[in-house]
């Protein structure tokens, strides 16, 4: 099958302003019969997602499968995204500054969880998405049903989840600062909501994965550091804990016990991983300490996030306080 039949096809579907199952189908016989997925391929089917009005589901799944096809598996080197063929993506699929289709955005997911590494921005550009549509209420992040804007839902916390697993990938890579910022920036905006009990784990979870990670902890991989765990359930003096911060985050971890001694008591102060970085460095600990305090106040889940991290963490420096 030639190229000129793809383009004729494409044509086809353009002038009829739906893509249904047998399109589709049609479509994909054409991709797929060369075993290439080629640019003209890719090009074409940006043209369909922005000009036909009616997809169907199948749809979806064709536009994000070969479009991962091609980044991942057809570029060099292969498995991998670089920069360039990122910024392309994002270009592509946010022509009007941003991703305003399911297939687009699940595009950008399966170049995520196909690829073996990929630009930090790519998923950081997904997850925005996300968000955007957590706080208008409809986007591509979900199909059908009527949601308030501002509220975190149950498909809304699977979603993100899902986000964060494709972009960690085989390597089992922790939880960015980066990606780690938009989750803040969704629990600010929806701190006063009655967003939906998996929020609040999810945040905590992902953050913490992310501080503990880069201070040299030996994280779980992301898979399971973002699953639910048993700590909510664990009988922590979450109480007294709280009761330090009555003046804000002054002095919240003020009366731990010497970091040595708790590293000492947990076993682990002989492995030289642990006395060197088993702790929450000095720049996590500041931008911690300075992204708690952004908006003025201390909410549940970053409450949550604290007594999680003074529960997990070895070390914590005490620069995680505000003055």
């Amino acid at each position: 099958m030639d190229q000129s039949q793809f383009t004729n096809t494409v044509s086809s579907i353009q002038a009829s302003g739906r893509i249904g199952p047998e399109q589709v189908l049609q479509l994909r016989r054409i991709i797929y019969g060369g075993r290439v997925v080629s640019k003209q391929h890719i090009e074409g089917l940006f043209t369909l997602d922005c000009t036909c009005s009616e997809k169907s589901d199948a749809w979806t799944d064709l536009y994000a499968e070969a479009i991962a096809d091609f980044l991942v598996e057809h570029q060099e080197p292969a498995g991998y995204v670089d920069d360039r063929n990122a910024d392309w993506l994002i270009e592509q699929v946010s022509r009007d500054g941003r991703i305003d289709t399911a297939a687009e955005l699940e595009a950008v997911i399966g170049v995520l969880e196909k690829s073996k590494k990929s630009p930090e921005r790519l998923v950081r550009f997904a997850l925005e998405a996300a968000r955007d549509t957590v706080l208008q209420g409809s986007g591509p992040a979900r199909r059908g049903g009527e949601y308030k804007p501002g509220i975190v839902t149950e498909a809304d916390v699977q979603f993100l989840r899902r986000i964060l697993y494709a972009y960690g990938g085989d390597q089992h890579i922790a939880v960015s600062r980066a990606e780690a910022e938009v989750l803040f920036e969704i629990n600010d905006a929806t701190a006063e909501a009655e967003n939906h009990p998996a929020w609040s784990d999810l945040f905590v979870k992902a953050v913490a994965n992310s501080v503990l990670f880069y201070s040299g902890y030996t994280v779980p991989t992301r898979e399971e550091a973002l699953q639910r765990e048993r700590w909510l359930d664990e009988p922590i003096d979450v109480g007294s804990f709280f009761g330090r911060m009555l003046e804000g985050l002054a002095g919240v971890f003020t009366g731990y016990r010497a970091p040595e001694a708790r590293a000492k008591e947990t076993g682990v102060w002989g492995k030289a991983e642990v006395r060197q970085a088993g702790h929450i460095t000095g720049d996590e600990a500041h931008w911690l300490s300075a992204r708690l305090q952004r908006d003025g106040m201390l909410h549940e889940n970053e409450r949550a996030l604290l007594a999680f991290l003074r529960d997990k963490a070895v070390l914590i420096d005490p620069a995680l306080q505000v003055a």
